[in-house]
């Protein structure tokens, strides 16, 4: 017979240091590089699960992004300069007292990669849109108010005529940095930014859509207005021409 053990006292090391580790919250900083800035967000990665963010991220996303190499790259930030180590022994940037919205200089004397003026057009098309984007939500929230019935300072014809041109306007602008997204050229190893053009061309396919539904509404109100009033047709009929004799 085997002594009887007691089950409450029997506890694995494993059990007692069996604790969910969480990951450290993302960290934005902006990279100075001479009289260019980037805006870096560092994000620990899916399968470093539990390591704290460190100067070898900062270093990864610097050759991702730029091209400089992580061996030759060096950095300052207050005054302090180093070198990142590739390790899992890289010290890190919240232990050198860096914080969200601090600047970091990189010092390289390597020259930047080939596309880094493309990073930058794809960074002002990033915010153009957004600037688009709020002034599609103001034209929408103006249809909505004069589909609804709420009084307008013109005729209800006039507001969606001047309307439904705003529609149009903003289309032709959208395909134009849509043009300038597909004109735009990486390094096969920038997948970074190829993803963000991605992302910014559906998201500008679909504001797209959505203007060429509202336009077309906007088309039938104001062909259902004008052949219910006496102004006649939206359109006057073409004047035919006599046949030369």
């Amino acid at each position: 017979m085997f002594p009887a053990t007691n089950p409450a006292a029997d506890i694995s090391p494993i059990r007692q240091t069996d604790r969910r580790i969480e990951d450290e919250p993302p960290l934005s900083i902006i990279l100075e590089v001479g009289r260019l800035q980037w805006a870096v967000r560092l994000k620990v990665p899916p399968h470093e699960h539990g390591s704290p963010l460190s100067g070898r991220h900062l270093a990864q996303w610097v050759e991702c992004q730029l091209g400089p190499p992580a061996h030759k790259q060096q950095f300052m930030f207050k005054g302090f300069t180093w070198v990142p180590d590739m390790g899992v022994w890289s010290t890190s940037l919240r232990a050198l007292g860096v914080k969200n919205g601090d600047r970091i200089q990189l010092v390289s004397t390597p020259p930047l990669s080939s596309d880094w003026r493309d990073c930058e057009r794809l960074d002002t098309a990033g915010r153009q849109l957004q600037t688009y984007r709020q002034t599609l939500a103001r034209l929408t929230n103006q249809w909505n108010l004069i589909l609804h019935g709420f009084k307008v300072q013109t005729s209800a014809v006039v507001a969606l005529t001047k309307l439904r041109k705003d529609f149009e306007d903003m289309k032709t602008k959208l395909r134009k940095e849509i043009q300038t997204l597909s004109s735009l050229t990486f390094d096969y190893r920038n997948c970074l930014c190829q993803a963000r053009r991605r992302q910014l061309v559906d998201a500008t396919q679909r504001q797209i859509d959505k203007c060429t539904d509202v336009s077309g509404a906007i088309f039938q109100r104001l062909s259902l207005s004008h052949s219910m009033s006496r102004v006649g047709r939206l359109y006057p009929v073409e004047r035919s021409v006599r046949p030369v004799r």
